[in-house]
């Protein structure tokens, strides 16, 4: 839920609580007055009919009119006493709500009850107009304040979503710093001052990052170079000892898998970095196949079985180079511990990339394969970092990469 919703919502019952506090209270004070109203116009009649016997020694002539009615009664013990009821109405053909208050009265040598009778009809329409008012405004009040909490509220955060936004379009492979657009809130603008020099400060990093990548890339690849070609001509010279070659050769495999190890972790840097920028929509089908008549010699020398069932092909928006160093890196793990003789499958259904070969169990968790330099136990070799550079494009890309180990058989699968 947005901000803004949850702060309206908030807002809303807040509001809202406060005017049906407001209204019951309201409607209880309005009908505490009109009850108070009534009974005391009853208690002045009470005293006008007392006043009139004190004055004229007998009864005052039965009265009734609307629904009001006095009567009087002869009775040896009469009592005061004041409740409601509901008697049936002369006037309307319906039960209605009455107030009855009784009192003693002596008159002509004899005790009355007089009994004064009088509808509560009038209080109920009114407080059921009332209660009606008061809902009807509270209904409309608390829309007008939701809408005008709403409109407010927008132009308030206004400044909060345009930096949202230009943070959404931030850049770092642009020469150019990102730069927040000032606001008039002194919140908002401590907020765009703070990440205008935290971008920037990502910026220059990224850009140092991108740079002694590319001045990585020359300046170490360049003498591991020149040290293999110095070893190649020593070995072609013919004029050491068979232990002597034995060493150089030992020299020339260590720097070449030191320059193949140099141009891996420049690979991982790069991908890490985001520095490979340009896409494009790639077939999977077409990659694989490539793959496959480019190392058939490979496959021919150690009798492979290259079993590839393309099914329905997938095409995936990433940078080409990426994309070949993903598909070769996967076939050249099922190559390298692969067993000779056997068959390397490869399944292409909907978006799913699914590669299974036969090999020993790992001596390593399965959950570290695609870690950086993971040793297996009892051997000082790591697997390398082709399935970590894999694990890092699945990253960037949003591709999810899984791997099992069952009866025999690795199984590696991409889902794009």
């Amino acid at each position: 839920m947005k901000l803004l919703a949850k702060t309206s919502a908030a807002y809303g019952l807040i509001t809202f609580l406060m005017f049906l506090i407001s209204g019951i209270v309201c409607y209880s004070l309005i009908s505490r007055l009109l009850n108070a109203e009534i009974n005391e116009s009853l208690e002045i009649e009470k005293n006008l009919i007392i006043e009139f016997i004190q004055l004229h020694g007998s009864l005052p002539e039965t009265v009734s009119w609307s629904d009001k009615k006095v009567v009087f009664l002869a009775a040896n013990e009469p009592t005061q006493f004041s409740h409601d009821t509901f008697l049936e109405s002369p006037l309307k053909d319906e039960y209605l709500p009455y107030r009855y208050v009784g009192f003693p009265v002596f008159a002509s040598g004899q005790m009355y009850q007089a009994i004064l009778q009088t509808p509560l009809i009038e209080k109920d329409d009114l407080l059921e107009t009332i209660g009606l008012s008061l809902l009807i405004f509270m209904v409309c009040l608390l829309i007008s304040l939701l809408f005008l909490n709403g409109w407010f509220s927008k132009r308030i955060w206004r400044p909060f979503y345009q930096i949202l936004s230009q943070l959404r379009g931030m850049d770092f492979t642009s020469d150019q710093p990102v730069q927040v657009s000032p606001t008039t809130t002194d919140e908002f603008q401590q907020l765009s001052v703070e990440i205008t020099k935290m971008t920037n400060r990502l910026h220059t990093q990224y850009q140092h990052a991108k740079k002694f990548s590319e001045n990585a890339s020359h300046e170490l690849k360049t003498p591991i170079t020149i040290i293999r070609n110095k070893l190649e001509l020593l070995i072609q010279s013919g004029t050491f000892a068979h232990d002597q070659i034995l060493l150089i050769n030992d020299a020339y495999t260590a720097s070449s898998r030191i320059l193949k190890l140099t141009g891996s972790l420049l690979i991982l840097s790069k991908i890490e970095n985001r520095l490979y920028t340009q896409t494009e929509n790639i077939s999977i089908r077409s990659l694989i196949e490539n793959f496959i008549i480019s190392l058939h010699d490979v496959w021919e020398s150690r009798h492979f079985q290259i079993v590839f069932l393309p099914g329905e092909d997938i095409i995936i928006n990433v940078n080409r180079y990426l994309g070949e160093i993903l598909i070769s890196n996967i076939l050249g793990n099922a190559i390298k511990h692969g067993h000779d003789h056997t068959v390397v499958e490869i399944k292409l259904h909907k978006h799913l990339l699914w590669i299974q070969n036969r090999g020993d169990i790992l001596s390593l968790n399965p959950d570290q394969l695609f870690n950086r330099f993971v040793k297996a136990s009892g051997t000082s070799e790591s697997p390398g970092l082709g399935l970590s550079i894999v694990r890092e494009i699945c990253i960037m890309y949003g591709f999810e990469i899984s791997y099992v180990h069952e009866e025999g058989r690795h199984t590696i699968t991409i889902i794009f």
